[in-house]
């Protein structure tokens, strides 16, 4: 990980409030290489983000085979 990357990820973990809109718009500006990071520490909003960026094709691919929203959310 490069230094930007991780100056990123320490914004990150440092401005966390208890409202998640903060941490949100840190977030959206951090690559998916810092939010694994991130996420792999435990850091529930950088999972939060990365699951809001990248759900909605597994979604749409379960969705076409089921043609069912509630067993589509099941297998996501």
């Amino acid at each position: 990980m490069d230094e930007a990357a991780l100056d990123k990820e320490i914004v990150i973990e440092t401005y966390r409030s208890p409202g998640d809109i903060s941490v949100k718009m840190l977030a959206v500006f951090a690559t998916d290489e810092v939010l694994v990071e991130a996420a792999k520490s435990g850091d529930r909003p950088a999972f939060a983000e990365l699951w809001e960026r990248h759900s909605n094709k597994p979604y749409t691919m379960v969705y076409r085979m089921t043609r069912n929203r509630e067993d589509t959310e099941d297998v996501i």
